[in-house]
């Protein structure tokens, strides 16, 4: 039994030398080293996706939400009836934009204006705002890169904010394998918040 033992000691022994021998091999060869650069190098262009320096492309999905009204209703002074919902309002594409977004969408665009944490949608009156460029309330593109099925089934999902707003707007769906979004077309500046400074 104690030679059992010390033979099982003797090749838990062997085995440390040989793991420690293969792991100052790797050092010395700068196989560690290299394995730390790529890492970094992908954590500073997911930092660039993020904020939107960098142009991207992907698979995704591309919806196109058209107003149903008439350019003679809209010039009406007084809407009756369900008229002021099928115009595209500012809350369907926030609502739309959180549905991708929760759905797993990595980049969104609407009319190729990339959006970003500090990005907003809002109306102004007959126009909406997104980032800082005026739209009209006509017809918007959004596109959204990510895995295509996920966002597609999601869309599709019989309550989902999309499928509720077919009974106003014309919505079109597609999927794509492949879709370009745009960087960040203006300056990112931040008022308030500011990094911390390392002691030295």
């Amino acid at each position: 039994m104690l030679s059992i033992c010390k033979q099982n000691s003797r090749r838990f022994i062997i085995l440390a030398g040989v793991f420690l021998l293969i792991a100052i091999s790797l050092s010395i060869t700068g196989c560690t080293q290299e394995t730390e650069t790529m890492s970094s190098e992908q954590n500073m262009e997911n930092i660039q996706i993020l904020t939107g320096e960098v142009d991207v492309e992907g698979e995704g999905v591309s919806i196109t939400l058209t107003e149903t009204l008439s350019p003679e209703q809209k010039k009406q002074e007084v809407w009756t009836g369900d008229m002021p919902k099928r115009i595209i309002h500012d809350i369907y594409l926030i609502e739309t934009v959180n549905l991708l977004r929760n759905a797993g969408a990595e980049v969104i665009s609407i009319n190729d204006e990339r959006l970003i944490s500090t990005s907003k949608i809002q109306a102004y009156g007959p126009i909406i705002k997104i980032n800082n460029s005026e739209y009209g309330t006509d017809c918007h593109t959004i596109k959204a890169i990510g895995n295509a099925e996920a966002l597609s089934n999601a869309l599709n999902e019989e309550d989902s904010c999309v499928q509720l707003l077919k009974k106003f707007l014309a919505v079109k769906i597609e999927r794509k394998d492949q879709l370009f979004i745009p960087k960040y077309k203006e300056r990112i500046h931040f008022k308030y918040a500011k990094p911390v400074k390392k002691e030295k």
